[in-house]
């Protein structure tokens, strides 16, 4: 039986003279196990040109070097990096696609495509150990060969350790402060929750292992790391 991955799309129009280059948004589901939201479709205003904006934080650009760049008020130059992106051609050109095509029907409905030869599953997470406090380890999960889930964190709770991933703010009444955190992408199910969990704590584990066999690099790890909200939380190393 072949498997292959279904990537399914929703997309709103949105009309806001304070934004008036948001033109909408998409949320897109991956087999109806994890989902993507505030995706932003875009629109340039000198060329019209509609144009996707994948989830993104802010971070401090590095040169080619790995170097922090600086600009001439000795300031640091920051840059949006995408949370959730894809790795390959193929699998952008599909999602780029599969957002556009529901955001020219404007039917409120799902449209789904098929994609590749397998569901959609995590296939690596390079999680490197943290020193910055409350946080384990950081680092990346990728999905099917096709797509990466970055900045994903190893956090010590009550019981045990458990990974987060970033998160936007938004508005809730309901909270006493009127705001919550929210993640960009998510599991939905409670095995695809504990498929993601066990991949990301599988992944700082061997970190720690070949670490201990004195065989890995911790270095080679990201060096900034940002808090859930993307707020600097200084060395992750």
């Amino acid at each position: 039986v072949c498997i292959t991955m279904k990537i399914s799309v929703r997309t709103t129009h949105y009309t806001n003279d304070n934004s008036p280059q948001l033109r909408g948004y998409a949320t897109v589901k991956f087999d109806d196990s994890y989902v993507l939201e505030s995706v932003k479709i875009m629109e340039r205003q000198d060329s019209n040109e509609i144009f996707i904006a994948l989830p993104s934080l802010m971070v401090r650009t590095k040169d080619q070097n790995g170097n922090y760049v600086i600009n001439d008020k000795g300031e640091y130059v920051k840059e949006f990096k995408e949370v959730f992106h894809p790795i390959t051609a193929e699998s952008r050109k599909v999602l780029n696609s599969a957002i556009m095509d529901s955001f020219s029907k404007n039917d409120g409905k799902y449209t789904t495509v098929e994609f590749g030869n397998d569901r959609f599953q995590p296939t690596l997470a390079r999680i490197f150990e943290s020193s910055v406090k409350d946080i384990e380890g950081v680092g990346s999960v990728i999905f099917s060969d096709s797509f990466v889930l970055e900045n994903v964190q190893v956090r010590n709770g009550k019981s045990g350790e458990y990974f987060d991933s970033p998160k936007r703010k938004v508005r809730n009444e309901k909270k006493t402060s009127g705001y919550e955190y929210v993640e960009f992408f998510h599991p939905v199910k409670a095995e695809t929750y504990n498929e993601l969990r066990d991949s990301v704590v599988n992944g700082l584990n061997y970190t720690r292992n070949m670490k201990r066999m004195n065989s890995y690099d911790n270095s080679r790890g990201q060096d900034e790391v940002l808090d859930m909200t993307g707020e600097n939380r200084g060395l992750g190393r």
